[in-house]
C-alpha cells in the first residue's frame, strides 16, 4: 500500500475510534519513516497534515 493511502486510512480508521486498526496503521507508518532522513520526515508529517485537513 502507498504512504498516501495508508495516511488516508489511518485517518477513517482514527475518525471512526476504532483503536486497533489505529495501532495497527500507525505502526506500519511508522516503519515506512523509520530510518528515513530528517527531511524526508518533515515532508512526510506535511503531507500527513495537509490529507488530514481535507478530511475535517
Amino acid at each position: 500500500m502507498d504512504t498516501k493511502r495508508l495516511c488516508e486510512l489511518t485517518s477513517a480508521v482514527d475518525s471512526l475510534q476504532l483503536k486497533p486498526l489505529v495501532d495497527l496503521t500507525s505502526r506500519a507508518l511508522a516503519r515506512i519513516i523509520e530510518g528515513k532522513p530528517l527531511r524526508r520526515y518533515v515532508r512526510f508529517f506535511i503531507c500527513l497534515m495537509i490529507l488530514l485537513r481535507k478530511r475535517s
